[in-house]
């Protein structure tokens, strides 16, 4: 954008974006988000139409344990997950058992810009009531299942693939 703009008109362009920055990253603080990844930059001059959210989901009840103990409670809820999400599959991750899903996200009121989310919720590891979620959404003026978009859904796909629990994390 600001190659075809004046020089002299970068400070209220630039202000404007930090603007919008801060009232999104309020809106994830609000809503209880740890981590917000947004593209600040660009390849090849192209904006990057994706972010992703990570937070904490706490459990209302205590799951049951049983004789079975956490792994197995937390694949059964995995398993209940799955069965609730569109387009759910439970997945074995680094960081333990994970269900991922994929919706598509339909353009809303004013906005044309329809999307594609990704989310993997899983358990964190001897804590039965907390769950991790990561929350990946992309947007785009074309179909939501574009070449770029399945480009962006691999890459948030393989750095799901990499993510693992700190030894004696707790949250």
């Amino acid at each position: 954008v600001l190659a075809s703009v004046p020089r002299d008109s970068y400070s209220p362009l630039v202000s404007q974006v930090r603007k919008q920055a801060h009232a999104v990253l309020d809106r994830a603080r609000i809503a209880g988000a740890l981590d917000l990844y947004l593209p600040l930059g660009g390849g090849h001059r192209t904006a990057v139409p994706a972010s992703f959210l990570v937070s904490m989901v706490q459990l209302q009840d205590t799951p049951p344990d049983g004789e079975e103990g956490h792994e197995a409670t937390s694949t059964k809820i995995a398993a209940m997950l799955a069965s609730r999400m569109t387009q759910g599959a439970i997945r074995e991750m680094q960081a333990g058992i994970a269900v991922r899903s994929r919706r598509v996200i339909a353009a809303e009121g004013e906005s044309s810009w329809a999307g594609t989310r990704v989310d993997y919720p899983w358990p964190m590891p001897s804590q039965p009531r907390k769950w991790a979620l990561a929350s990946f959404t992309t947007i785009g003026a074309g179909r939501p299942d574009d070449d770029v978009a399945e480009l962006l859904v691999g890459l948030f796909d393989a750095i799901m693939l990499t993510w693992r629990w700190q030894p004696g994390l707790v949250i």
